[in-house]
């Protein structure tokens, strides 16, 4: 087991770190953990909370954390900022297609460019790694969301899940479909929602694999829900969930193999809100715009 400490101010470790041990769950869930991440507000908890729980397990200290499920993780300690990005990805996707000492680009296309069928035809092998290079990008740019809206139906009290598919700043894929089960919590519908946005997830990448002939890695799905982002990675039987359709459990496989990401999100990014309840016309149309989806009057204001 290893794990990376990170001073942040996004949780409180609490100073009795002994008290893991009285919480028979939290210890059954760690055999599982092949590396985790720690990030308290206090360096002098942290500290303690490693310390014990290197006396509890076999443990490797990484220290300080710099990439997080392929995202690179740099901090100004004097600015006081962290910063998450993909540079590593790109500079590795740059190296891997030769394009070092190119020029960057600031369109996609040179806008005086005509392509005919009389050009130069590609063989095989360049149209190979030209699909390749394209899903890379492709890839790249590709997230989900999925959301969840408790007992919406007021006639079964099913739940209404809602997904969303974004590649390169626009929506390709969305759903909004009543749950076929009744889920007995929130968390539990959006556990459901989850394993539903999965299955696209699934498609979605077997399809880009077939454009660019390459394989694709995990697809990042945000999700508002903590609850359910920690059922999903806990492969232990655990008494929230046991009770749940088995078809939905297929969900622990992919986050286990790392086929996708499970990703927290605030409620009020979260862009597949729409697709699950009646919403306020400012928030809508803020949803919206933000996935891509214009009205005609949103292109006359510029024309």
């Amino acid at each position: 087991m290893t794990f990376h400490g990170v001073p942040l101010g996004s949780m409180k470790v609490p100073e009795s770190s002994g008290r893991f041990q009285e919480v028979p769950q939290v210890t059954e869930s760690l055999k599982w953990t092949v590396s985790m991440t720690i990030f308290a507000s206090d360096l002098h908890d942290l500290l303690n909370l490693k310390s014990a729980l290197v006396k509890r397990f076999n443990m490797e200290d990484m220290g300080e954390i710099s990439f997080l499920l392929g995202l690179q993780i740099t901090r100004d300690r004097p600015k006081r900022l962290i910063t998450v990005g993909q540079q590593k990805y790109v500079n590795d996707m740059v190296d891997k297609f030769n394009l070092n000492g190119m020029r960057p680009s600031h369109v996609p296309m040179d806008p005086n460019l005509h392509l005919t069928t009389d050009g130069k035809v590609l063989n095989s092998a360049s149209i190979k790694e030209y699909q390749s290079f394209i899903g890379t990008l492709m890839y790249l740019m590709l997230v989900a969301y999925s959301d969840a809206d408790y007992a919406r139906c007021t006639d079964t009290r099913r739940s209404t899940s809602g997904y969303v598919f974004m590649l390169n700043g626009a929506a390709i894929s969305w759903k909004s479909q009543r749950q076929k089960s009744t889920a007995l919590s929130t968390a539990e519908a959006e556990y459901i929602a989850l394993a539903e946005c999965a299955k696209e997830a699934l498609w979605i990448q077997g399809l880009l694999s077939e454009l660019s002939a390459t394989e694709q890695t995990a697809v990042i799905i945000y999700e508002d829900n903590q609850i359910a982002i920690k059922l999903a990675a806990n492969p232990t039987h655990h008494q929230r969930t046991k009770h749940i359709d088995v078809r939905y459990h297929f969900l622990r496989d992919l986050v286990g193999n790392e086929r996708i990401h499970l990703q927290y999100i605030e409620s009020k990014l979260m862009l597949a809100d729409a697709l699950t309840k009646p919403l306020p016309r400012p928030l809508l149309d803020d949803l919206r715009h933000r996935t891509g989806l214009r009205t005609k009057s949103d292109y006359t204001k510029f024309s």
